[in-house]
């Protein structure tokens, strides 16, 4: 255990930072409450498996006009209704503004430029192919008269269209219309549906159109939509949204097959690129519905001119068509059951009967006809050259005939085999088809390889996005606050632990490496769990716990720091300062022992100043004193031990310094070996200390070398006390009588290099007895 982590700091570094988890828990909660779903979950959402996609949605695109939604007229969202009617679709969502009607006067001026723009650039794209065709040989010479006949046909029909949005009056349409959705039973228009784009225009009629439902979910805070209410509540009145209303009689009353958020809302997933929904462009309605009346009109010429005598009325495909629209018009008038399936059967016996013209001998019947006509005929050269021609025309009608009739065999098929059964969805998609991502290979950023967040949503992906989460019982579950509370505080709990014995910096590295990686876990587990647990609630809790863990380690090892350094920073050198910092053992608060050399330095003038000068100059020389000593000693790497009047002691060999080298860093010695002794270090200073900087009298010295015991107290500081203690300060004090600079003990000697001492044998005064000392050669200065 580092030293400065003491039970109270540990137990310290468990409760604040579980406090403070909790805290940024409680503010993460109540700030992402809800959830709140923003660019962190975008992110994500990507990267979650692809939900299931309902085959029973049905996309009818309408496209775009100049970048804006696609508007159409009643008349096309009459005749969508009636065709899936008749494919036998189960519900039809309107999701596209519908072409506004102006109460009995013609149409807007904003609104015929649109219609005529789009009918040009579709008559300019026909002629411009049918040239292109004939230019690079795609289009037999032979071939060309029958193509031509074909573009006027679609130009005819051009013109009808714009002559419908010119001529159109309101009452007609609404009337219309009304019936259509009575009869068709599907079809569903939204509240909040925008039905007309006319300014200034009275109110359209189509209110008693109108479901209950609404269609335009609020979005998220910043203006993206990804999850939707089934039910809003506002002023205790409820509304459900148009999805809800057309699917809700397939579940249980009241009851959810998916999850919902706090507000009541489904967080809806993404489908995949390569398995969106299904999708089928509006044109292929309207090609449908011209290439029948079409069809319908060049038969019913064949009747006028006698050219299908050979056929029974009952199997005439333009007399059933007459029938099943005299039928369609007593549905409409009288909605009942029987009469729309009496309808649908028309109108597949009119097919029926239109296959059965187009592949029998209708063709050979016409020849007959006119070969009879020649036979009975007494027609001059030119009468019969008429007649001829004729043929050659009616032949040319019913070959183009037939070639409509597998244009509207094909689209019947087309419509028959997606609308059955299916869910439709009127309108413009803006995702559906996706895209093609861009490859790695060609790709300049990864922002071109993977989608960054969702893209803008139309009404109509809204639509099939709750569609399909209803239909499929899949969405994004929502983790609750008790759990979401629990992983929190036991990610943070965890840190904590990882983190209780580490220093400041090394904790704060490891706890944000920590905290990214709980932010990492929680994400990996949405992107396989689907159940939402924002990343952002755990992290800022482990985040907190890190921070005020690192916070409290700091204050501990700063304390621990300041404290070492009152105690020891004027007694040691700076290097040996940081390394009792960095030891990680504790302090020698307690007694010691440890074999040092101690030395004693005297000044005997400060005795004489004492006496003599005031106690201003005395102090002065004191400070002096002292502050020579701590320069000459501890850049050394000795350690000041006492400093008591004239005498001051230091020690080489103290506990302190073995502390301080268990560190790793050695003591720097000058000049010495590396198993250079105490007593040896100290004597090899003694030789080399110049004299004094002050005008004092020069120091002596005394050295002993033996075993002390060493204590740290508020009171004296750090002391040493001993044999060897007593010893030095009395050779300190012999050498100055003798006028000796310095004298060493006999124990010290024996750990001493011989060459740096002398043996002193002088008689004593008092007696003959003879003392015997050892002097340390003093070096010479360079």
């Amino acid at each position: 255990m580092a030293k400065f982590l003491t039970k109270k700091v540990l137990v310290i570094r468990v409760i604040v930072p579980l406090l403070a988890a909790a805290a940024a828990l409680f503010c993460a909660l109540a700030l992402l409450s809800g959830p709140v779903l923003g660019a962190e979950y975008d992110f994500l959402i990507c990267r979650l498996p692809a939900p299931p996609i309902s085959q029973e949605i049905l996309l009818i695109e309408t496209g775009n006009s100049g970048g804006a939604e696609h508007v159409i007229s009643p008349a096309l969202v009459g005749s969508v209704i009636m065709t899936l009617t008749e494919m036998s679709a189960s519900t039809l969502i309107i999701q596209t503004p519908i072409l506004g009607i102006s109460t009995g006067s013609a149409a807007n001026p904003i609104e015929l430029i649109q219609r005529f723009d789009e009918e040009f650039k579709t008559m300019n794209a026909n002629v411009r192919n049918l040239f292109d065709g004939i230019r690079l040989g795609a289009i037999a010479p032979a071939e060309a008269g029958r193509f031509v006949e074909n573009v006027i046909s679609l130009n005819e029909r051009g013109r009808d269209r714009l002559l419908e949005s010119a001529f159109r009056t309101s009452e007609t349409e609404t009337v219309e219309l009304e019936k259509m959705f009575a009869v068709s039973g599907v079809a569903h228009l939204p509240l909040d549906l925008e039905v007309s784009i006319i300014a200034g225009s009275g109110v359209s009629g189509l209110s008693s159109l109108y479901s209950s439902g609404y269609s335009r979910p609020v979005p998220d805070s910043d203006g993206k939509i990804r999850r939707i209410a089934p039910v809003i509540t506002n002023d205790e009145k409820e509304t459900a949204h148009i999805i809800w209303l057309a699917l809700k009689n397939r579940f249980e009353e009241g009851e959810f097959p998916v999850k919902l958020d706090k507000n009541g809302a489904i967080i809806f997933t993404m489908p995949d690129t390569d398995a969106s929904f299904r999708e089928i462009p509006l044109e292929l309605f309207m090609e449908y519905d011209e290439l029948d009346k079409t069809l319908y009109r060049l038969l019913s010429e064949g009747v006028s001119l006698a050219s299908y005598g050979g056929v029974l009325p009952d199997k005439y495909p333009a007399f059933l068509y007459e029938k099943s629209v005299q039928v369609r018009e007593n549905l409409l008038e009288n909605t009942e059951t029987e009469l729309k399936e009496r309808w649908i059967d028309s109108r597949n016996a009119y097919f029926a009967a239109l296959g059965d013209f187009f592949s029998g001998e209708v063709e050979a019947q016409i020849n007959a006809s006119f070969e009879k006509l020649f036979e009975e005929e007494k027609l001059d050269e030119k009468g019969a050259e008429r007649l001829e021609a004729i043929r050659e025309g009616e032949l040319q009608k019913y070959g183009i005939a037939k070639e409509i009739w597998r244009q509207l065999e094909g689209i019947r098929g087309r419509l028959g085999k997606a609308l059955a059964a299916s869910f439709c969805i009127l309108g413009r998609s803006v995702i559906f088809p996706q895209a093609v991502p861009v490859p790695e290979a060609e790709a300049e950023t990864v922002a071109d390889i993977a989608i960054a967040s969702p893209p803008e949503l139309s009404g109509a992906d809204v639509s099939a996005l709750l569609a399909n989460s209803l239909l499929t019982a899949n969405s994004i579950g929502i983790a609750s606050e008790e759990l979401t509370g629990f992983y929190s505080v036991l990610a943070a709990f965890l840190v904590v632990l990882l983190l209780l014995k580490l220093r400041p910096a090394l904790s704060l590295v490891l706890g944000l490496t920590a905290t990214a990686l709980v932010f990492w876990g929680f994400s990996y587990r949405f992107t396989r769990s689907a159940e939402w647990l924002d990343p952002i609630i755990p992290t800022s809790a482990t985040f907190a716990a890190v921070c005020s863990s690192g916070l409290c380690a700091f204050i501990a090892h700063w304390n621990m720091s300041a404290r070492i350094r009152r105690s020891f920073g004027a007694i040691v050198s700076k290097s040996k300062l940081r390394s009792l910092i960095k030891a990680d053992k504790d302090l020698p608060e307690k007694r010691k022992n440890a074999f040092s050399a101690i030395i004693a330095i005297y000044n005997p003038q400060l005795t004489v100043i004492e006496r003599k000068k005031n106690a201003t100059i005395a102090a002065e020389a004191m400070e002096q004193f002292k502050h020579e000593v701590q320069e000459a000693f501890l850049k050394e790497d000795a350690v000041i031990i006492s400093a008591e009047g004239s005498t001051m002691l230091v020690s080489f060999g103290s506990p302190l310094e073995q502390l301080a080298a268990e560190t790793g860093k050695a003591d720097s010695d000058v000049g010495g070996a590396p198993a250079e002794t105490p007593a040896n270090k100290a004597a090899r200073l003694i030789a080399r200390l110049p004299p004094p900087k002050s005008k004092s009298a020069p120091w002596y010295f005394g050295l002993d070398y033996g075993e002390c015991s060493f204590i740290w107290s508020p009171l004296g500081r750090y002391t040493a006390s001993g044999r060897a203690v007593v010893r030095a300060r009395l050779l300190s004090q012999v050498s100055a009588r003798r006028k000796i600079k310095a004298l060493v003990s006999g124990s010290a000697k024996e750990k001493i290099d011989p060459q740096r001492t002398k043996e002193i044998v002088w008689t004593n005064e008092r007696n003959t007895n003879q003392d015997v000392f050892f002097e340390i050669i003093q070096e010479k200065s360079p």
